[in-house]
């Protein structure tokens, strides 16, 4: 999986976001809102150019939670990011 844009993360705003390095096709950065450790750490997966399933099978080992939790809360998040065309 591959993001439109190559992304910082960074506090900002009362929060940790991800702003993007150059600007997106409304001319501006584009700033994605993460909220909490857990999107960050699946945001720098994807960053990293990992897919789904290796997203999955990282963060099980990272992280205390049953892996249909898990499977999900990814699926939701990648969504999430396609709907806003940043993947």
């Amino acid at each position: 999986m591959k993001l439109k844009y190559d992304f910082e993360i960074t506090d900002f705003m009362s929060g940790v976001c991800a702003v993007s390095k150059q600007p997106g096709e409304s001319g501006k950065k584009v700033i994605v809102r993460l909220g909490n450790g857990t999107a960050v750490r699946m945001f720098t997966l994807i960053q990293e150019g990992n897919e789904i399933p290796d997203i999955v099978s990282t963060m099980l080992k990272e992280y205390d939670v049953e892996e249909a939790v898990l499977r999900g809360e990814v699926e939701r998040f990648v969504a999430i990011l396609q709907k806003d065309n940043i993947v």
